[in-house]
Parts: structure tokens; C-alpha cells; sequence
């Protein structure tokens, strides 16, 4: 079944903005989709995302994860991405986006460095430089290779800790490794 004309543009979804003290509508909008079996795209979860975080409701925002897979859109990194970034930008509110992270492999999604990257830079800022040690080591386990940018952040959340004898090592371990050698 064909996406109604008002949903066919990524611009016209930006109505949703309207819908900010009417999120019922959103909600039964939803319904009626699934119900309909209209096709959606990771595209339009995206923007509820969007809005819901610009209206400061942050668990509905994370639950868009939920709907993505009930209409069984599976969500690629790129749209973890998206999602973390939108929501790790309330710092009261990272422990349960960490909780989300800590599942989305169950349902087949599976996070890369930028995903570890933003999760590891809100940690460092909010100064839980133990989390962020613990999803850089994670990373291995994952078979997920950090960055440049991941130690980056590390060495830089080290640094405002004034923990900076650990820095220097944490760079002397990156350079020691091959893929970071200068040839």
C-alpha cells in the first residue's frame, strides 16, 4: 500500500511540528499506519525523534526505537546515530539512552565506533570516565575498532580530570598500534 501524498515528502513531515501539544494525533497517526499497513521509512521515525526531543520528551522519543521494529523497520547504525546524538544532548537523560544501547544488538542492530564515539564523548563530558573506559573496551569485545577519535575523547576526558599521565599512555597505546602508525 502506497504512503498517503502528505507523507511522500520528507518536508511536509516537518508538520509533525504542529502536532507539539497534540501528541495523541502523533500516536494515532501511528496506529492507523500500522494498521493500514502503509510502508514507512526509517525517514519518519527519525523526525518523531526529532520532535520528541525538541519538546523535552525524552522516554518517547527512546520508544521510537520500539515502534521502528513493530512495524519491522529494522534501524540502521546510521539511525542509532541520529537518535543518540539527538537525545545524549540532555545529560540527565544518558543513563537510559546507555540502557537502549545495551540492547539494540538483541534486535539485530548493530551499533559501530560513532555510536561508541557519542556515547563515550557524553559519558567523558558528564565526567563518568569509568562508563566511557568501559564502552571503549567493549568496543574489542564487539570486534568494533575504535578511532583516532575515540581516543580523542578519552584522552581529552582524561585531561579534565587532570588525569593527565594516563592521557600520555592512552596515546602511546594508540600509536603503538599498527593501524595508527605513521608510515
Amino acid at each position: 500500500m502506497e504512503m498517503p501524498p502528505i507523507f511522500k515528502s520528507t518536508k511536509t513531515i516537518t508538520v509533525g511540528n504542529s502536532f507539539l501539544y497534540h501528541f495523541s494525533l502523533i500516536d494515532d497517526l501511528l496506529v492507523r499506519l500500522k494498521s493500514d499497513q502503509y510502508r514507512v521509512t526509517p525517514t519518519l521515525f527519525s523526525y518523531l525523534i526529532k520532535i520528541y526531543v525538541e519538546a523535552d520528551l525524552l522516554k518517547k522519543a527512546l520508544n521510537v526505537f520500539y515502534k521502528m521494529l513493530e512495524f519491522n523497520v529494522k534501524p540502521l547504525p546510521r539511525h542509532l546515530n541520529h537518535m543518540l546524538e539527538l537525545i545524549i544532548s540532555h545529560c540527565n537523560f544518558i543513563m537510559p539512552t546507555f540502557n537502549l544501547f545495551k540492547t539494540t544488538h538483541k534486535y539485530g542492530v548493530f551499533p559501530n565506533t560513532k555510536s561508541y564515539n557519542i556515547l563515550m564523548g557524553a559519558f567523558c563530558l558528564n565526567g563518568d570516565l569509568s562508563i566511557a573506559y568501559k564502552l571503549f573496551n567493549k568496543m574489542f569485545d564487539r570486534d568494533v575498532m575504535p578511532d583516532v577519535e575515540s581516543y580523542r575523547i578519552l584522552m581529552q576526558g582524561l585531561c579534565r580530570k587532570s588525569q593527565v599521565n594516563r592521557a600520555v599512555d592512552l596515546l602511546e597505546d594508540m600509536l603503538n598500534k599498527d593501524s595508527y602508525r605513521i608510515h
